[in-house]
């Protein structure tokens, strides 16, 4: 049986899947990539907003990027 740490239901692995049939969660903790949908849209807001800063910032001391 496995856990899966999303919607914290336990599952029995097919095949050696690690993703949870319930919200589609990887559960393997060594993958390299986003692990779930939420995670993946966590990640790219973090990156949207880091770029509106940078670009706040840039206008603010009035640089260009070049």
């Amino acid at each position: 049986m496995r856990h899966c740490e999303a919607c914290q239901r336990e599952f029995r692995s097919r095949n050696r899947s690690q993703t949870c049939p319930y919200c589609g969660f990887n559960t393997n903790p060594r993958g390299q990539m986003p692990r779930s949908k939420v995670s993946l849209a966590k990640l790219e807001q973090q990156q949207r907003e880091c770029q509106e800063r940078e670009e706040e910032l840039r206008e603010y001391l009035g640089t260009d990027p070049d």
